[in-house]
């Protein structure tokens, strides 16, 4: 067994950027060898079900100088306004992309699988054009499906780059200051909306520079303290049927269960389970030494009589915890949505609290259960002082996500980052995460990662010394996911940049179905 400490120097040499075409890991135990997958010669491949939009356009507004107002204090009155006016554009933007039900009275308006992430336009794209007349540029990112396009029916106005028009209502100053559209126009049709009372915006979009594919930072995690940890927080829940306490029980039959954890001392039910616990245990083997993993639940039924203690609690898992799971309600604002512990009464922390919040500098993967939390949580944890896309991944989800289904995507997302092949850890990569994530329970839901561009695009249990050993099956190579491909040893990758520089990351196959990425030598042999 090799030293687990000295792969701290190797680590850091890692580099990071990928290419999103990974597939599911080899079979359980497979003895078949790995073909190399000459390129263009693909016969099967995985992709996201989605994919984000740079989206721009221009606003132009009235706003009366008030009596004896300096021309510096106009500017930054017009520049406030024009913060709220975007404030309000994102609001009906997202109203016209979102998907919507049947039952809503603006069902007509849009409806595309789609979120708008909510961005500042910056002070410094505001023009006064003249007296009472300013101009802004804005732009933000939406995700949605693939075939964003083409469901809009957005006019192409030159190669990748779409057209449409957002039919939005007048507002007055007071109503786009204070907010109150939300309110007012909370059933805005478009159309149906009178036409003297319409506003038209014109907006482009265009498919943005996607991250590629990427591993986890599962050797940092590691390193840390030698060991992986998480929290998984079941947000309460306001329906008669209490999905939260149903999560809670299924989700601690399949922690001691399929999943093979041992339950904290001295609990035998989910209903034993107290914020003083302890951790489910378990154990990873790496090629590196076996090395603990310990999952901590908290769900509304700990603390009926005393919620804000699940706040208390969250706020120090946060703080130390290598991944950061919540399963619960959300929302599009984020000084009122966010991580909603119970609705018996409604006790919660808002996605703007994220910024302040005591978190760690050590790298961490956030995965944020609940409905379009793309909007607002990412931006609001990256705003935090202690964190960057070098040290947080987060994974929301674009539209619904349902109730009914998060017990299944929380248990299969952490047998997926902690599988095995042939007894050793097996890392999966963002794309093979998220395309299992993504595979169709939830059609409408679109689960994405923020922060990828930074993570390694080498397995972490790569060891360079054994590229091009000899072998005759998958077992002769070291580490969990590398495996035998054209007689010579390989190891996993996302990328080129995972690979010396003599070496390319290829697609293989086994068994005629391409399976994984594998460091392979540019010359096609090691002989």
């Amino acid at each position: 067994m090799r030293l687990f400490p000295a792969l701290l120097a190797v680590f850091a040499l890692a580099a990071c950027d990928s290419d999103p075409a990974n597939a599911p890991a080899t079979p359980e135990g497979s003895s078949a060898t790995a073909v190399i997958v000459e390129d263009g010669k693909a016969d099967n491949y995985f992709s996201s079900n989605g994919q984000e939009y740079d989206v721009r356009g221009v606003d132009r507004f009235d706003l009366a100088r008030e009596v004896d107002e300096s021309d510096e204090a106009y500017l930054e009155r017009g520049k406030a306004f024009a913060e709220d006016r975007f404030k309000a554009i994102t609001y009906f933007l997202n109203q016209y992309v979102k998907q919507k039900s049947a039952k809503d009275a603006n069902f007509e308006y849009g409806g595309f699988r789609t979120t708008v992430r909510q961005r500042s336009i910056g002070a410094e794209d505001v023009l006064l054009l003249e007296e009472g007349k300013f101009s802004v540029k804005f732009e933000t990112e939406i995700a949605g499906p693939n075939s964003l396009s083409s469901m809009m029916k957005a006019d192409e106005v030159a190669e990748g780059l779409w057209r449409f028009d957002l039919i939005m209502p007048q507002m007055t100053t007071r109503e786009v200051s204070n907010g109150s559209y939300s309110r007012t126009y909370k059933k805005f049709d478009g159309e149906g909306h009178p036409e003297a009372d319409r506003d038209v915006m014109n907006i482009e979009f265009e498919v943005g520079q996607n991250s590629l594919d990427a591993y986890p930072r599962y050797f940092e995690m590691l390193a840390d303290d030698e060991k992986i940890d998480a929290i998984i927080l079941i947000g309460g829940d306001y329906n008669d049927k209490r999905y939260d306490l149903l999560l809670a029980e299924e989700l601690f039959t399949n922690l001691t269960g399929k999943l093979g954890f041992k339950a904290p001392e001295g609990v035998e039910t989910w209903e034993d389970l107290t914020l003083e616990s302890g951790p489910f245990t378990s154990t990873l083997n790496t090629v590196y030494g076996e090395f603990p993993v310990e999952i901590y639940v908290v769900h509304p039924g700990m603390a009926v009589e005393a919620p804000q203690k699940l706040i208390e609690s969250f706020r120090d898992h946060a703080s130390k915890r290598d991944i950061v799971m919540y399963d619960g309600h959300a929302g599009y604002d984020a000084s009122y949505s966010g991580i909603v512990v119970t609705y018996q009464p409604r006790t919660a922390i808002s996605a703007d609290d994220f910024k302040t919040m005591d978190l760690p500098e050590k790298p961490q993967l956030f995965f944020l259960n609940g409905c379009k939390t793309y909007s607002v949580y990412p931006d609001a944890l990256l705003a935090h002082p202690k964190k960057t896309a070098e040290n947080l991944d987060i994974i929301s989800t674009v539209n619904f996500s349902w109730l009914s289904q998060m017990l299944t995507i929380t248990s299969d997302f952490l047998e997926i980052i902690l599988r095995t092949q042939d007894g050793l850890h097996d890392p999966a990569s963002f794309q093979t995460i998220l395309s299992d994530l993504n595979r169709g329970r939830s059609w409408d839901v679109i689960y994405g990662v923020h922060g990828a561009d930074d993570n390694p695009h080498q397995s972490p249990w790569a060891d360079e010394t054994e590229l091009c050993m000899a072998c005759t099956k998958n077992s002769d190579c070291y580490g969990g996911d590398a495996l035998c491909a054209g007689g010579s040893c390989g190891f996993g990758c996302t990328t080129d940049a995972g690979c010396p520089s003599d070496y390319a990351c290829k697609q293989v196959a086994i068994d005629g179905v391409i399976s994984a990425q594998q460091c392979v030598p540019k010359a096609g042999s090691c002989r």
